[in-house]
């Protein structure tokens, strides 16, 4: 089976894990430090320019944004963690 990630489209935002849809099977997530480029990557790999909101203020994406490609493919928002400091 090949999927044509082109066709890829926003089905839903979720503000908590426990408002995911139920599992399907393989889902991707993307995670990583505030505007480290999870957005682009996903635009990147589905060739659209705009499935995924893209800013240059960092901590932008808020929610889980599901967008499905046969299974799921997931945008994790930043985690913040204060207790940490950069080096």
């Amino acid at each position: 089976m090949s999927l044509d990630y082109r066709q890829t489209r926003f089905y839903l935002s979720a503000p908590a894990p426990e408002q995911l849809p139920a599992d399907r099977g393989a889902e991707v997530a993307f995670a990583g430090r505030s505007n480290a480029g999870k957005s682009s990557a996903l635009n990147a790999i589905t060739d659209q320019k705009a499935l995924a909101r893209v800013s240059k203020t960092p901590g932008r994406t808020q929610q889980i944004n599901v967008f499905p490609v046969g299974d799921a493919i997931l945008e994790a928002p930043t985690v913040d963690r204060h207790d940490s400091v950069d080096p």
